[in-house]
């Protein structure tokens, strides 16, 4: 039978500053590199995003082109980056039907690889459920 759903990666980890918990979701997907998808990889949900956020080096290991991106400027708890604004293509490595064709992404500097999924490239196709300790993503 097949699987409805998939299981998120929920991370657990201290804040250096507070001591307090943070959570951190991870859902894996599958980047379309301009010839195919790419290898899996785990993407965090940025649930404050409004738009998915990649560093330059990963999006090189992705083999994403940034030629022809339009320079934008991201805010974000961090404060203020220049960036790339480019196409971004995936499916979800879980669910390889539900892709998400008509998206873009923010390349901006970082030489750690490092992808921050926006919540809204998530939710209108996934519904997120807590169930116990777990989070499931169920196809819409």
């Amino acid at each position: 039978m097949a699987s409805l759903g998939f299981r998120a990666d929920i991370v657990h980890s201290l804040t250096r500053d507070t001591g307090l918990t943070k959570v951190s979701i991870f859902v894996p997907v599958e980047v379309w590199d301009g010839t195919g998808y790419g290898r899996e990889r785990a993407f965090q949900l940025d649930t404050g995003a409004d738009v998915t956020t990649i560093t330059a080096a990963l999006a090189r290991t992705l083999g994403l082109s940034t030629i022809g991106g339009r320079r934008v400027n991201t805010r974000g708890v961090g404060g203020t980056a220049p960036g790339l604004l480019i196409p971004f293509r995936f499916r979800f490595a879980r669910w390889p039907a539900v892709e998400v064709l008509d998206s873009s992404c923010v390349v901006v500097p970082g030489e750690r690889e490092r992808g921050l999924l926006a919540l809204r490239d998530v939710h209108p196709r996934l519904d997120l459920y807590k169930v116990g300790e777990d989070l499931l993503l169920i196809p819409v």
